[in-house]
């Protein structure tokens, strides 16, 4: 304790060896209270206590023509300044930072950085010693060190016990001016031979050091923290994507083993206050989730959690139960309460890709979408509701409908279920189709890579015709029949030729009630023989409204495309397309469509896209 307290004591006693004056340090019981010295002098004893007190006793009892005392006037009021700036600054920020690491005040970490940050930004500290106090000389007191000079110094190597030197907790740091000054102290020769300095410095190395071995291990904020700050404490953030951090196994270990490790732990979080998150939610446009499997950076569930703090705290009510929750969620929606107090309300576009989807992850992103009145692109994509764990009642069965129900109060909406599993199932493809024929939201719909048709169950009737499953067929119908949907991506799905007949049949049945499938994107569907390919493609090609096509592959097996076989199927053939797309198509499709365009009238195409191939590939 004493040498905490009493180091500037200590170095000026040593001048006063000399002046036939004895002295007694009282420690007290308590470690967090100031001991006391006693002076005694001519039979008399002095008690001083506070470190302050004692160095202005001292100073009293310094002789004339002390090289403490500098000698030039100017130098004398600096030095009178320094025990000032010591006293009313420096000392009460030791007592709030290094007295609380060494056990000698009471206080937490969190008010230690709290000092930290205040003295290291005050205009009052670092500025005012280096210009005001030391300016061009090398002490307080000129050329030699005067007593503001060993108040001063004592106490910056009493807060290096807060620097990386001596601890992993604590970042405070010393501009190189304060620095270069204290190289200077510790190196002069008068210093050097302080019999109070020397005995300091080995009691306070030993001292920092078993603190910084007792010291807590600490958490420092995880990767999701981080993102959970940038995302709800950034009002200029307009697109944040929130991907999965793959460490190489065994680089990082599991949280549950440092926890193993070491029973000292205090965990370091980032704290978000609800007009924070709520400033910085309204101007963010863009809002992508990509997992990989399990977003393990930040998940859709915190934000949630994020959002609704935000939104009792707008509306404070006392929400105890999970029931009462959803009652008052579902009573926004009815009343439209929820538009009008919209969190999220620049946000345009949504993506969660690569995740498996719970309950409660479904649940979060429908409660984000609800808060999202301009809301115009939503891709679901690589996303699964069939895993283990689940519970049976929950699955696209349940899922779409409530996804839908958010979405009706949206106009124009694009839609993306791209690599999903939401077609894997019957019930999947009649829910689909359930919704799809209640829907007049949707302009925009991407169904690549849903379906697998192996996993569809090939039915006969009566008679032994084979024939596709109600479900599927519905879900045909109801693509084709929309009123809104203007563009539909089905590539990659497996089509045959009699789903896309039947899709191109239910589509014509619409044209009197106004069809409106602008553009089709069949690409990575085959269909096998040149009779069958004519057949889908005048099909679809009939369809009034549909002016851009990505077509599906044409296999002939090993045979060559026959220019008579394609004239004789499309010779004066209307075309309506003005937008072709052959891109990823394979040679034999290109050689058709090659021969196609020039025999059929395609007086509305206006861009015809090839593949990367060289023409002999083709």
């Amino acid at each position: 304790t004493w040498m905490y307290t009493g180091a500037p004591a200590l170095m000026i006693l040593h001048h006063l060896k000399d002046s036939r004056i004895n002295y007694r340090v009282v420690e007290a019981e308590n470690t967090a209270t100031a001991p006391i010295l006693v002076i005694q002098k001519d039979g008399k004893e002095t008690e001083v206590s506070g470190v302050m007190d004692i160095v202005r006793e001292l100073e009293a009892l310094l002789p004339t023509g002390s090289n403490l005392i500098p000698k030039l006037k100017e130098d004398r009021f600096k030095c009178e300044r320094g025990l000032n700036f010591a006293e009313e600054i420096l000392y009460p920020f030791l007592h709030r930072t290094a007295g609380v690491k060494m056990g000698m005040a009471s206080g937490d970490r969190k008010g230690i950085e709290e000092a930290i940050n205040e003295f290291q930004s005050s205009k009052n500290t670092y500025p005012y010693l280096k210009k005001q106090l030391l300016g061009s000389d090398k002490y307080i007191g000129g050329e030699s060190p005067c007593i503001a000079d060993y108040v001063v110094a004592a106490a910056f190597f009493h807060l290096s016990c807060l620097t990386c030197r001596y601890t992993r907790v604590h970042d405070l740091c010393f501009p190189p001016p304060i620095a270069k000054y204290l190289v200077r102290f510790a190196a002069d020769f008068g210093i050097q031979r302080n019999v109070g300095w020397q005995r300091y410095m080995r009691a306070s190395h030993e001292r920092f050091s078993d603190v910084n071995g007792s010291e807590a291990d600490v958490v420092v904020p995880t990767v999701t923290d981080r993102a959970r700050e940038l995302l709800l404490t950034k009002p200029k953030l307009i697109s944040f994507h929130v991907g999965h951090v793959a460490h190489p196994v065994g680089a990082i270990p599991e949280s549950k083993d440092i926890i193993k490790q070491t029973q000292n732990l205090l965990r370091e979080k980032i704290k978000v206050t609800p007009p924070q998150a709520i400033e910085s939610l309204a101007t963010l446009e863009e809002l992508e989730f990509d997992g990989r499997g399990e977003p393990n950076v930040l998940s859709m569930e915190k934000l949630h959690a994020d959002m609704l703090a935000c939104v009792h705290y707008r509306s404070p009510k006392a929400i105890f139960s999970e029931s009462k929750r959803k009652a008052e969620e579902e009573k926004e929606e009815e009343t439209g309460g929820v538009e009008s107090s919209s969190l999220l309300v620049s946000l345009g576009h949504l993506r969660v890709a690569s995740a498996s989807i719970t309950p409660a992850r479904w649940h979060a992103l429908c409660y984000v979408i609800r808060h999202a009145p301009c809301l115009r692109s939503i891709r679901l994509e690589a996303i699964s509701a069939t895993h283990a764990g689940h519970e049976e009642s929950f699955s696209w069965t349940t899922m779409l409908p409530e996804l839908f129900k958010v979405c009706a109060g949206l106009h124009c909406m694009r839609l993306s279920f791209r690599q999903s599993d939401i077609l894997v199932s019957k019930q999947g493809q009649h829910m689909l189709a359930r919704c799809l024929s209640e829907c007049n939201f949707l302009t925009s719909l991407d169904l690549g890579s849903c379906l697998r048709l192996e996993d569809l169950e090939i039915l006969q009737d009566a008679d032994g015709v084979e024939r596709y499953p109600d479900e599927i067929l519905s879900l045909m119908r109801a693509l084709a029949t929309n009123p809104q949907l203007r563009n539909l991506t089905l590539s990659d799905n497996g089509l045959t030729e009699d789903l896309l007949l039947y899709f191109a049949k239910a589509g014509l049945a619409q044209v009197n009630a106004h069809g409106n499938l602008h553009k089709l994107d069949l690409s990575g569907n085959t269909i096998v023989g040149m009779e069958s390919y004519l057949k889908c493609m005048t099909a679809l090609l009939s369809l009034p409204s549909l002016e851009v096509l990505t077509p599906p592959l044409l296999d002939l097996n090993k045979s060559k495309v026959k220019d008579a076989d394609v004239k004789s199927g499309l010779k004066s053939f209307k075309c309506r397309l003005k937008r072709l797309n052959l891109a990823a198509s394979n040679p034999q499709t290109v050689y058709f469509w090659n021969i196609a365009i020039r025999n059929m009238n395609c007086d509305q195409l206006v861009e015809l896209r090839f593949p990367g191939r060289t023409l002999k590939e083709i």
